[in-house]
């Protein structure tokens, strides 16, 4: 509970304080009149910051979702588009319609427990995580701005992961594709995508490590790919283009097997631009000049 109190402090007066959060501090004053008056004023600050936070927790969780929101898709680096778009349906499906008209000072543990119950058995562990993320940042923002006196969900245990048996047996699918199936899949596509495929079965990159792949980054003197740009595209409010990856661990060199060495080879555009991308669509079209494009490739 947050005090105030004074003391004489040799020829002074030392006026000192502790808050709700554990932050504490303190002033030097002349005479004891000079200390009561700080005490007082440090008094009725308290007070008044106790009242407002407690007209802040009245507010519904959806006004701390948006003010939320605000301040998160706005930090630096900014987060992708893909992210703002997935955060932005997770807390419109599966945030907003359960609590979001409820006051932030009523979303107890218990409610919580609820939620995360429901919403588990009608979603995957995935993404029940994914919410249970957010509404964790979301109510610590409200705690952090006095709304609330601690955020619950550190008093909800997170949910377990399913058990696979096979997994535990050794008997799970495999994840990669045997020479066959990769020879089937290749048979399947137009042969202008079959460079495309090669590299992503050969390297095991995402479609959008492969759209975003600079020549500068090709290194086939060293037989590896230096793996840093990524491309996202997103349709919608939230734009689309190439950006950086998230943290160091997306910057990596892959190992070229020989066949993805030729299949880079073909593809790698002409000229000495070091920022021309290597993988690109066909482009062009009935009647005109063919150019490249950015690469559209999706996952089906």
């Amino acid at each position: 509970m947050a005090s105030v109190n004074w003391r004489k402090r040799g020829k002074r007066y030392l006026v000192y304080w502790r808050l709700d959060d554990g932050s504490q501090g303190g002033k030097t004053v002349d005479t004891p009149d000079e200390a009561r008056t700080l005490a007082a004023r440090k008094r009725l600050e308290i007070a008044s910051g106790a009242w407002k936070g407690r007209q802040r927790g009245k507010l519904p969780l959806g006004r701390w979702v948006d003010d939320w929101w605000e301040v998160w898709s706005s930090t630096m680096p900014p987060p992708s588009p893909n992210t703002l778009a997935m955060a932005e349906s997770r807390l419109r499906n599966h945030v907003r319609p359960f609590l979001g008209g409820r006051a932030v000072e009523d979303v107890t543990p218990r409610l919580l427990r609820q939620w995360q119950n429901q919403l588990g058995a009608r979603r995957g562990h995935p993404t029940m995580m994914a919410c249970r993320s957010l509404l964790f940042r979301i109510l610590q923002f409200a705690e952090d701005e006095g709304a609330i006196p601690t955020n619950p969900m550190r008093r909800v245990p997170a949910p377990k992961p399913p058990v696979d048996p096979d997994a535990v047996l050794g008997t799970a699918k495999r994840g990669v594709l045997t020479p066959e199936e990769a020879g089937v899949l290749l048979a399947a596509f137009p042969r202008f995508w079959w460079d495309h495929l090669l590299t992503l079965l050969g390297c095991g990159l995402r479609i959008s490590e492969l759209a975003g792949l600079r020549r500068r980054r090709v290194r086939l003197d060293r037989g590896v790919l230096q793996v840093v740009d990524t491309r996202f595209q997103v349709g919608g409010s939230y734009g689309s283009g190439f950006k950086g990856p998230k943290s160091v661990a997306g910057i990596r060199e892959v190992p070229l097997p020989a066949q993805v060495v030729a299949a880079i080879g073909r593809r790698l555009p002409p000229g000495t631009d070091s920022e021309a991308l290597v993988f690109t669509g066909p482009g062009g079209g009935a009647g005109r000049r063919v150019r490249r494009t950015a690469c559209r490739c999706r996952a089906r």
